[in-house]
């Protein structure tokens, strides 16, 4: 079984064999639409949790979908998909998210990058 440790944006991944790191990285503010999400999968809701919380689990829960990007919004709701990390700025810029919870219609999004192939 893999024990998780997390320090502000970095998530080492132990396991028995093997050391894996694995980092995320804010890219922006991107305008979302209700008819045809730039991120189509809604992971879960986290209201009640701090910025860093939130964009923490939002993270461990799209590493574990194998996803390559994800978008926090509306003060809580994770987002990820297939292509998110390609699909994320359709709709373009916002100015809107505030401290890392998105805003309404507006993502704050990361692209994960790093080593995550034994994560799962």
């Amino acid at each position: 079984m893999s024990c998780l440790l997390q320090q502000l944006s970095y998530v080492l991944v132990f396991d028995f064999l093997s050391v894996n790191t694995v980092q995320h990285r804010y890219l922006g503010c991107f305008k979302d639409v209700s008819y045809s999400r730039a991120m189509p999968e809604l992971l879960h809701t986290f209201s009640l949790l701090s910025n860093k919380d939130i964009k923490d689990l939002c993270f461990l829960d799209t590493l574990k979908k194998d996803c390559q990007a994800f978008g926090v919004q509306f003060g809580g709701q994770c987002f990820t998909g297939p292509s998110a990390h390609l699909t994320y700025s359709k709709y373009g810029k916002a100015s809107n998210c505030k401290d890392g919870r998105g805003g309404t219609w507006a993502n704050d999004v990361y692209l994960v990058n790093g080593e995550q192939s034994r994560f799962q």
